[in-house]
């Protein structure tokens, strides 16, 4: 197994122990779907990796006032070099939130994994900004630059934007 997936892996599992504990004490766990597309100027076999567009599902759990994991999936398609395929990314994303009235800025990290014609691990940075429309409703824009390791050893660099609504509980 190689180490990106294994670090993938490992993320996942965090998620998985730490979200049922967490969600007992969430007072503002979103649920959002966003729509949007990526972007990869790597070049793999014949040519670059282009764009796509992309949806994506997530989850916001609030650990502390200004500290959010958030778990995601986004769906898009990939050319890694034996023709385009449909990829899902699945993520874990931590996310520092400063919250200035009914916006919120963030900043983040992430980790997970993408599935395509195999599994490939990834990891990055995100950048996070929402309005508060209604009392439970936010507007939100997400970007997210990915590192991934693909077989021939060649990183591939991702950069993901989204805009999406997120149902706050």
């Amino acid at each position: 197994m190689k180490t990106s997936t294994a670090l993938g892996l490992l993320l996942g599992f965090f998620v998985l122990t730490t979200s049922a504990t967490a969600f007992g004490h969430a007072s503002k766990v979103g649920l959002g779907v966003a729509l949007g597309g990526t972007y990869s100027p790597t070049e793999i076999g014949q040519g670059e990796i282009g764009s796509s567009f992309g949806l994506g599902f997530f989850v916001d759990i609030p650990l502390l006032e200004t500290f959010y994991i958030s778990p995601s999936t986004t769906l898009r398609r990939a050319d890694l070099g034996k023709g385009e395929d449909p990829a899902t990314d699945i993520d874990i994303n931590f996310k520092f939130i400063v919250p200035m009235g009914k916006l919120s800025l963030g900043a983040g990290v992430l980790g997970g994994i993408t599935a395509a014609d195999t599994f490939y691990g990834h990891y990055g940075a995100l950048g996070y900004l929402s309005f508060q429309a209604l009392s439970n409703l936010e507007i939100f824009l997400l970007t997210q630059y990915k590192q991934m390791m693909h077989d021939g050893g060649k990183p591939i660099n991702d950069i993901h934007a989204y805009a999406g609504t997120m149902f706050r509980f």
